[in-house]
């Protein structure tokens, strides 16, 4: 499994990449609109296909238009907001599991993959530029 970071340090947010590299299937965990090419060329690269945008949450400052636009041009399906029917993604002979993580914004999801949780802002009380406090404190 190849897994790639990528930092946006003006604002402290960071995307992932993980690629099953025997079958090239790959998944994108919080992509930016601004990561869409360095995403597309890392997936031609290592000659892999995107099968799931996952995305923890989305603030108002994110939900623009333009925004949704780019990330659709990466031609895969979105996991957003709600946990799909069936929790657990397959990528080749691996999985991710969806989990519904309300607290930070009211439709959180965290993606579990092996011993890693991919949870956004869930656990930066404070720290969000986006947005200061939890919108659901009493879920945290």
């Amino acid at each position: 499994m190849l897994f790639r970071m990528l930092l946006d340090e003006a604002t402290g947010t960071v995307s992932y990449l993980l690629t099953q590299a025997e079958t090239g299937d790959a998944v994108v965990i919080d992509p930016r609109a601004a990561d869409v090419p360095v995403i597309r060329a890392m997936l031609a690269e290592q000659r892999a296909q995107l099968r799931w945008v996952l995305r923890t949450h989305a603030h108002d400052a994110q939900r623009a238009p333009a925004e949704q636009a780019a990330l659709d041009q990466l031609g895969a399906p979105w996991v957003q907001q709600r946990p799909p029917a069936q929790p657990l993604l397959p990528l080749g002979d691996d999985y991710i599991e969806v989990l519904a993580t309300p607290g930070h914004t009211p439709d959180c999801l965290s993606f579990r993959w092996r011993d890693r949780l991919f949870c956004g802002d869930l656990l930066v009380v404070d720290g969000c530029h986006y947005q200061t406090r939890p919108a659901q404190p009493q879920s945290l």
